[in-house]
Order: structure tokens, then sequence, then C-alpha cells
């Protein structure tokens, strides 16, 4: 088997742009921002780039909705999950797949050595990849 199969990088296919908000952002400001841009989670994090958090859709419906807050006043701080798992753009897409595949997350924040947000992952990005490295094994 081909080692590129194992051997690509989470920075060949992350996304480098990311949407952060500082935690003190209403509900209401994030999730705009979120569909303004078509994108599923938000990072919340500090003006330093370290990670405290992340927002999600399933954050919206299960911690705001369903629990009937306001999302004019409710902040991030108050629903995100906090201390998200973390990965670094040197991880194989093999690894990260696995780690999609046997957890209920769907982004994944992205930080390098000195814990510094650099990128996002989702299991789109990571199912696009593996699809094209599994389309390069049929092809050979």
């Amino acid at each position: 088997m081909p080692t590129y199969m194992f051997n690509t990088k989470i920075s060949e296919i992350m996304s480098r742009s990311v949407l952060t908000a500082g935690g003190g952002e209403t509900v209401f400001a994030a999730v705009k921002k979120m569909a303004a841009l078509n994108v599923g989670a938000i990072i919340v994090s500090n003006k330093a780039s370290d990670v405290l958090g992340i927002f999600t859709e399933r954050d919206l419906m299960n911690k705001v909705v369903a629990k009937d807050k306001n999302v004019h006043t409710t902040t991030l701080n108050d629903v995100m999950t906090e201390s998200p798992v973390v990965v670094s753009p040197e991880d194989s897409v093999s690894t990260v797949y696995l780690l999609f595949k046997d957890s209920t997350f769907r982004h994944l924040p992205v930080v390098d050595k000195n814990k510094k947000l650099v990128g996002i992952l989702s299991v789109k990005d990571t199912t696009k990849a593996v699809s094209s490295i599994l389309g390069k094994l049929i092809i050979e």
C-alpha cells in the first residue's frame, strides 16, 4: 500500500481561514457570522490565538434552543464546548479520520506546537482527502 495513504498531513487539507470570536460575544452575533460564511463552527479564542472553546451548530441546538436561552444575552462563554480536542498540522489524515470516526464532533481546531490556532479541520475536509487517497489507490 502506498505510504502517502498514511503520510498526508493535516496541513495539506485544513482550512487556514478560521472564523473566531471572543467568549463574550453573544450567540446571536456568532451565529450571524457563521450563517454569512456558511460554516458550522466558530472557534472561541483570545487575542493571543489560544483556543478556549468551540461553538457549533450542535451547541446552538442542544445548549441554546433546546434550553430556551436568549440568543441576544447568552454569550459563547456560557454555551461553548470548552477545551475541545485539537490536532496538529503534522498529524496524518488517517489518524484524524479515525479520531472523527470514533467521536461525535465534526470540527477540530488545528494548533501549532505553541498551542496557537492555525486552522480548522472538518469531517468534510477529511472525507474529501480520504476519498482522494482511495481514488489514487484504485487507479494504481
